[in-house]
């Protein structure tokens, strides 16, 4: 059997896949990136220890499927480098998709009983952390406070329709809905009327940004604010949209508008 077909039998439960073992620079190196992710920033090392213990880190290329279209998602997956995209290929080439970056989590169905309606595939070489749906028990035990944190992102994306449309209308209330598109409206008006900054100056909105990222718990807050400055986004234009979402939601919902802005293709 080929790797790649052991990668995809894995996704669906099948096997087990085992990757190589990680050096104990390695680990110090997960535990580092694990801790950028805003779902798991605040363990102890005791719990982090566990995750590390009960998981499997592995490193796969481009190209690779997590999870399949109309499947059972077996696996919760922290993507600690790297990029994937979320689309409905059955919809064919040009149906619309979106990005997780590194610091989010993916496969967060897998906690309930719902199919996947995405095919979930790399976009970049990626380094992962997985965790199969029969120690989710445990997890929650020894990590009570991920109970929470996971289920918020499982009913927005639940709500969502896990992103099969690809609309956030039926996901969020009128007073949300308005906030989400008056700001995503209004990035081009931004970018056009955005003034030319040199490089000290990037550098300390970045900052500035990044920092009000941060406190939001919003993840990979330091590409994200890049973009967003470049943008013309400053503090004063996330300042309604930081105060109607949570964090975890918020950084989807941020990763999402600035993806579709700068791809020129708007979630609609």
């Amino acid at each position: 059997m080929s790797r790649k077909e052991a990668v995809h039998l894995a996704a669906e439960g099948g096997i087990e896949l085992s990757g190589p073992p990680f050096s104990q620079s390695e680990g110090f190196a997960l535990e580092t990136a694990l801790r950028k992710a805003p779902v798991f920033s605040d363990l102890t090392a005791e719990q982090l220890q566990w995750l590390k213990a009960n998981s499997e880190v592995v490193r796969l290329p481009a190209g690779e499927v997590l999870y399949f279209e109309g499947r059972r998602v077996d696996w919760i997956f922290a993507l600690l480098e790297g990029e994937a995209l979320g689309r409905r290929e059955t919809a064919g080439a040009n149906a619309q998709g979106y990005l997780w970056r590194a610091g989010q989590v993916l496969g967060l169905l897998a906690l309930s009983h719902i199919v996947s309606p995405v095919t979930a595939r790399l976009t970049k070489p990626s380094w992962i952390l997985r965790l199969h749906k029969t120690r989710f028990e445990e997890m929650f035990h020894c990590i009570p406070q991920l109970t929470p944190r996971m289920i918020d992102l499982v009913v927005y994306r639940v709500q969502e329709g896990a992103g099969l449309n690809y609309r956030r209308d039926d996901a969020l209330s009128p007073e949300e809905r308005a906030v989400l598109t008056s700001f995503e409206k209004d990035l081009p008006n931004r970018a056009a009327s955005a003034p030319v900054l040199d490089a000290l100056e990037q550098f300390d909105r970045e900052q500035d940004l990044e920092a009000w990222l941060n406190r939001h718990g919003v993840a990979n807050a330091t590409q994200l604010a890049s973009e967003l400055v470049s943008a013309g986004v400053n503090r004063a234009a996330l300042a309604e949209v930081g105060a109607t979402f949570r964090g975890h939601v918020l950084s989807e919902l941020l990763s999402r508008a600035i993806s579709s802005y700068i791809s020129g293709t708007p979630e609609e």
